[in-house]
């Protein structure tokens, strides 16, 4: 083929993908925002001779999102993801002190048909750490906030007491949430 005619028949195919890229759909949403939200739990352990303990705490998550998502200007209706990024474990009584009889811990939220969600856990723990960073299982908890109050479990394995007097387990979570239209 000569060089002109292959110029030319170029030429002609421009009007045909020029149609082609105008037929693509155009997105008109509006873009997906990630947001961060910092919360924490709290929790109480009465001394006892218990090695599994199931402790219980209120949580009232659609509180924390919404006051969140109208801070930057979202509805709740605009709520599109919440997974959990983050979560630390210290204890606030004694304060500081170091988790030397706690073998494993366990977050979830109950579900009310099936099994909960595990959204972070450690096992083993580091008996000598002050500070526990838990392994987050990226869970998508946004059916959780949705809703209000709710119970949240941490499920803990000791080799005995953590205090001669009640101890406080306080864990610091860190959730990505998106929102958009």
């Amino acid at each position: 083929m000569r060089p002109f005619q292959l110029l030319r028949r170029s030429f002609a195919a421009l009007p045909l993908i020029t149609l082609l890229a105008s037929c693509q759909k155009e997105d008109d949403s509006a873009p997906i925002i990630e947001l961060t939200l910092r919360d924490e739990l709290t929790f109480s352990i009465i001394p006892g001779n218990g090695t599994e303990l199931d402790l219980t705490t209120s949580y009232d998550a659609q509180n924390s999102i919404n006051a969140l998502l109208q801070e930057r200007g979202f509805s709740p209706g605009q709520l599109r993801d919440v997974r959990i990024e983050d979560a630390r474990a210290v204890m606030i009584e004694p304060v500081n002190a170091p988790f030397t009889a706690l073998d494993a811990v366990l977050l979830e939220f109950p579900q009310p048909v099936g099994t909960a969600i595990t959204f972070a856990h450690l096992d083993p723990v580091p008996t000598e750490d002050r500070i526990l960073d838990l392994f987050v299982d990226h869970a998508d908890l946004t059916p959780f906030f949705h809703d209000g109050p709710q119970t949240v479990h941490a499920r803990l394995k000791t080799t005995g007491p953590l205090s001669s007097d009640t101890a406080r387990v306080r864990f610091a979570l860190t959730f990505r949430v998106k929102a958009g239209e």
